[in-house]
């Protein structure tokens, strides 16, 4: 993030794909390209 503030989420990048782990303990993984994998 900008400025260094921090999100209410803890990001682990796993090439090639990004996975967003919400706090929920939901995940989501994201293309690099900024798509998302449903």
């Amino acid at each position: 993030g900008q400025n260094g503030s921090r999100t209410h989420r803890d990001f682990h990048v796993l090439k090639p794909t990004l996975t967003i782990e919400f706090e929920d303990g939901q995940t989501r993984d994201v293309i690099k390209e900024g798509r998302l994998l449903d």
